[in-house]
């Protein structure tokens, strides 16, 4: 790189990278040696790393909540959809999580027809989860948009943990009862959560069936 008398914006945007690590490792390295000669933009580097760490020290030290990785990606992938499933890191939770549908295998990435129909959706299909008198049945799997569509059981007095919403969440209320937190809602209902949105404990006296579309991320607390 070239030595420089003064900085333009072009420079002073490519010290403020290099201060936040941005920089890719080739073009990192390269800008560190040239440092080494270029006393002006090593002297607007010092500046920026000055500030940079009062900064840091302003803000005050919190814990991430659980789940902030995925809403950050779920708000993302709204503007950007070429972020699928496969660009997102693996939960290592889900081989052990209660949502068994998180474990279920895609039905994309083949040659998906223009109508899909399932015959005999009945009882047969319900799927246990580990949370006691739940059962899910899976309709159709999308991981590419984070989408999963099914229907979920649950038996009379039991009740499904809060969780966080990796987005949209979609739930109608077939036969029986379900309430979350205070709001009851009975057959005929519909009930639309956002993106990073929380869910109280659900919960049913007498049973119930819903048809749920949910986000493949969505994480218990």
């Amino acid at each position: 790189m070239e030595l420089h008398d003064f900085l333009d914006d072009d420079l002073r945007n490519e010290a403020a990278l290099f201060v936040l690590n941005s920089l890719g490792a080739e073009e990192a390295r390269t800008y560190r040696l040239h440092l080494g000669q270029c006393d002006v933009c090593r002297v607007e580097v010092e500046s920026l790393a000055q500030t940079a760490g009062k900064l840091a020290l302003i803000a005050p030290s919190v814990t991430p909540p659980g789940g902030l990785w995925d809403r950050v990606l779920a708000r993302v992938r709204r503007t950007d959809p070429r972020l699928s499933a496969d660009a997102r890191p693996a939960n290592r939770q889900d081989e052990n999580s209660p949502q068994v549908w998180k474990r279920w295998e895609p039905d994309t990435g083949r040659a998906v027809p223009d109508f899909t129909f399932l015959s005999g959706v009945d009882d047969s299909g319900f799927e246990p989860t580990p949370i006691a008198g739940i059962e899910a049945r899976k309709l159709f799997v999308d991981h590419e948009n984070d989408r999963v569509t099914m229907l979920v059981r649950m038996r009379a007095g039991s009740s499904y943990p809060p969780h966080i919403h990796g987005a949209v969440e979609e739930c109608y209320v077939i036969s029986g009862d379900l309430s979350v937190g205070t709001h009851r809602m009975r057959a005929g209902d519909y009930q639309r959560a956002e993106a990073g949105s929380t869910h109280e404990r659900q919960s049913t006296e007498g049973g119930c069936v819903v048809l749920l579309v949910s986000s493949l991320h969505d994480e218990l607390i």
